[in-house]
């Protein structure tokens, strides 16, 4: 469980209210990639920085998801809870209302389908080329 140790306790064994932020920003990388926090059993190569590097146009999402654009959301959520900078790291309760969003918007639309569209598919297939604009 080494990746959900935030570049902060590595540094410094102390926890704060962001580590939590970081496990949970973990947590949501992996569901969606399928991939465990740490890659390759490299202790200095977790999910975030696999996404952040992975070449460009690289498929990031679980290949059994159908992908939605709300995924896609949350994986950016994800990627920000991630970031190592301690400061551009969000808070816990900009998370939560960042996914309260998402959930909000999903049941105030008149239709509301569990099915991707193939033109959903295309406009968020979730590259990692999506990604890079996130600091890590």
């Amino acid at each position: 469980m080494i990746a959900y140790k935030s570049p902060e306790y590595k540094e410094t064994a102390k926890l704060t209210k962001k580590t939590d932020v970081w496990c949970f920003g973990h947590l949501i990388l992996e569901i969606f990639t399928g991939r465990p926090s740490v890659i390759d059993q490299q202790p200095d190569v977790d999910v975030a920085t696999w996404l952040k590097t992975s070449g460009t146009g690289a498929p990031v999402f679980d290949q059994d998801m159908a992908v939605t654009g709300d995924m896609m959301k949350l994986l950016k959520i994800g990627l920000s809870c991630c970031q190592a900078n301690l400061e551009r790291r969000p808070e816990i309760k900009e998370v939560v209302e960042m996914v309260e969003e998402i959930k909000d918007k999903e049941f105030n639309d008149d239709f509301v389908s569990s099915y991707a569209s193939e033109s959903d598919m295309r406009s968020s297939r979730g590259l990692s080329q999506d990604f890079k604009s996130i600091n890590l």
